[in-house]
């Protein structure tokens, strides 16, 4: 009887063990680009797994697994673990752990290719040198930086009122024809599929500057909102922002007076550009304050103390003077509605157009930039790594430029 016990127990044992399990399915491929998603099926088994938070872990690019590998984490008996794989290397593995349970190592090893990291470069196409200013209907060339590996494929994509509009050469020789802020995309694909984005903005200046619509208009002092991108500083106007992310295009009337003109927020990248008509003033910003600006303006607008701020250039027009084509009552008091598809569900943000560059910057309320992505055609990021919060998305598509109000839950 004693023995007929035992064994009972000890298949009592063997059955509640069996019961404890974590299976992994099968994965829809083993080889992915660096920075695509892994999507790993699991299905759990026992009770003591219920309501509990189960765990992903991934192995080093030598198949070892560390103390500290934990990379995700999931909730259901039966789900999908998403990692975004950030690592390169070809010797993955993964496995999944819940409340002392385990499951079995991945059989398959999973490689994580490179993928190609351009930067792009601006050329005058008749000097060969980078270009101080770019005017208007100046031919430029663009070209990688980086060494990328052979059998590596170029696909440029320009605004809109570039011509042309794109390339697939290796060096590509474009023009503007309007004036504003641009920007060149370039993806880059290896031969194993893999592509990497690089996004260059800069200023385009010309002696017949347009004013675009949706103009912030100023006709006293005014402190600026923050994130306006176009200001029209009118007779009486004294624009001073206490502070103002991102580049923007000013443009002053006679009589009318900018006081704080260089981008705070992005010192080292896009300048600000500020053109003055004669009878407008304009001053230099705070020389500890980092900005920067190109100011165009009539010879006879003064500048004071521009020797003594490195990061101002200036630029004479003799006959500057603005195209207000744009620039309607309508225009400017009532703003066209959005055609810039803009989607967030939970923590992903989408934005889609119809294939011209797109670059998303998320800025915080205090003006710092959290997030920066771009892409061509279409973008999609998560935004579960940063606090909880109410965010400004600043979202540049082509010649467009829109800022949304959105908020960050977890």
């Amino acid at each position: 009887m004693l023995r007929i016990l035992t064994i009972l127990g000890l298949l009592a044992v063997a059955v509640s063990a069996n019961a404890q399990r974590i299976t992994l399915g099968p994965l829809a491929k083993t080889t992915y680009c660096y920075g695509d998603t892994l999507f790993v099926p699991y299905h759990a088994s026992g009770s003591v797994m219920q309501g509990k938070t189960l765990y992903l872990y991934l192995s080093d690019v030598k198949g070892t697994f560390g103390p500290e590998t934990s990379v995700g984490w999931d909730t259901g008996m039966d789900g999908t673990f998403r990692v975004k794989m950030m690592w390169a290397g070809n010797n993955f593995r993964y496995r999944v752990a819940c409340n002392g349970v385990w499951s079995d190592t991945s059989s398959s090893d999973i490689a994580v290719l490179d993928i190609p990291s351009p930067t792009v470069q601006l050329r005058d196409a008749v000097t060969g040198k980078t270009p101080k200013h770019i005017f208007v209907g100046e031919q430029l060339i663009l070209n990688d930086t980086k060494k990328e590996a052979a059998g590596t494929t170029f696909l440029w994509q320009f605004d809109s009122n570039a011509n042309p509009k794109t390339s697939t050469d290796t060096a590509a020789l474009v023009r503007f024809t309007t004036d504003g802020f641009k920007h060149v995309a370039l993806r880059a694909t290896n031969t194993d599929g893999c592509d990497g984005d690089g996004l260059k903005s800069f200023p385009v200046l010309g002696c017949n500057p347009i004013i675009g619509r949706g103009a912030r208009i100023i006709t006293q002092l005014d402190y600026g909102s923050g994130l306006d991108s176009v200001i029209w500083v009118k007779a009486g106007g004294d624009y001073n922002p206490m502070y103002a992310a991102g580049p923007k295009l000013i443009f002053v009337e006679p009589g009318g007076q900018c006081e704080v003109c260089g981008n705070y927020a992005d010192y080292l990248g896009t300048p600000d550009v500020c053109y003055v008509r004669a009878g407008g003033t304009v001053s230099t910003p705070n020389p500890g304050g980092g900005a920067r600006a190109v100011v165009v303006m009539a010879p006879s607008v003064s500048l004071p103390g521009t020797s003594v701020y490195g990061y101002i250039d200036t630029v004479y027009c003799s006959d500057l003077a603005f195209d207000y084509s744009q620039v309607t009552t309508a225009s400017v008091d009532a703003p066209a509605p959005s055609s810039i598809l803009l989607t967030q569900r939970g923590d992903r943000l989408s934005v889609a157009d119809d294939g011209e560059a797109i670059s998303v910057r998320i800025i915080d309320m205090l003006g710092g930039v959290v997030v920066s992505q771009h892409g061509v055609g279409a973008l999609t990021f998560d935004l579960w790594h940063i606090p909880a919060g109410i965010y400004f998305a600043v979202v540049e598509v082509g010649e467009r430029r829109e800022v949304r109000k959105i908020g960050v839950v977890h």
